[in-house]
């Protein structure tokens, strides 16, 4: 059997299917730095729009990727930043109806797996699950909400916080905008 030669082409890998371009944000975060220390100071928008800035002349030097398919995607804080990315970039060119429309369409389907998690532990349990068999590896309990909306929605907790109009439909907070 003959070895391979060393730097073979592998006609399986993802670079046959894909391009990935990896970006460190904001300035200071893994490898990524800067020679201005103003450059330091930043956050959620100034992140989006250096990022937003780096792939504008990206696609300028490298002009054989801009009519390629084009994602974003992140882990962690990313959660901030690649909304705001994809917010800013929409922003910047006209786009017709259609494509709004298939932007919230694939959002809505990846919220659905989404639904199934809790975010803070991917390995806790669901309320009411089935699969509520393993032991999750921080302490949470996944029916915390549950209880917490049942406390609240007692006639006597809402009697103490002198809620007008008994009985009250209350929840506990689910998302919260803080911009």
């Amino acid at each position: 059997m003959m070895e391979k030669p060393c730097g073979s082409m592998n006609l399986l890998g993802i670079t046959v299917m894909a391009d990935v371009l990896f970006l460190e944000s904001p300035v200071g975060v893994g490898f990524s730095y800067s020679n201005r220390s103003s450059d330091y100071v930043t956050g959620d928008k100034q992140t989006s729009e250096d990022s937003y800035t780096f792939l504008i002349n990206w696609m300028e030097r490298f002009s054989d990727y801009r009519n390629r398919k084009f994602y974003i995607a992140g882990e962690s804080y990313a959660g901030h930043y690649v909304p705001q990315l994809a917010q800013l970039i929409l922003s910047q060119k006209k786009i017709d109806r259609h494509l709004t429309e298939s932007c919230y369409e694939y959002k809505k389907q990846a919220d659905v797996p989404r639904d199934n998690i809790y975010s803070y532990d991917i390995y806790a349990p669901l309320c009411g699950s089935p699969q509520n068999t393993s032991l999750p590896i921080s302490d949470y309990d996944p029916c915390t909400r549950d209880y917490v909306d049942s406390y609240l929605n007692t006639r006597k907790v809402q009697e103490a916080l002198h809620v007008r109009g008994i009985p009250q439909e209350w929840g506990s907070c689910k998302y919260m905008n803080l911009s």
